[in-house]
């Protein structure tokens, strides 16, 4: 699976995000990402793939169900 972060159109505006990426932080450390709006999704959750390719998310993310934070990305 694509490394990815999906979020809900409100929890998108609700971090005042913009554009195509995303930080995710967590407690064990941060990535950027690619994000999608996903309309229906749950607010304020953020669903990025563990078994995504070449990111390790587990060891450089967050635990699982553990909270994360969104900040704007600058690539």
């Amino acid at each position: 699976r694509p490394a990815v972060a999906r979020v809900s159109p409100a929890t998108y505006a609700a971090a005042s995000l913009s554009g195509e990426h995303v930080t995710v932080v967590g407690d064990r450390g941060e990535l950027t990402l690619p994000v999608e709006q996903v309309p229906g999704m749950v607010d304020d959750v953020v669903w990025v793939p563990t078994a995504s390719f070449g990111t390790s998310v587990l060891e450089r993310l967050a635990s699982p169900g553990s909270r994360v934070r969104l900040k704007g990305a600058s690539l």
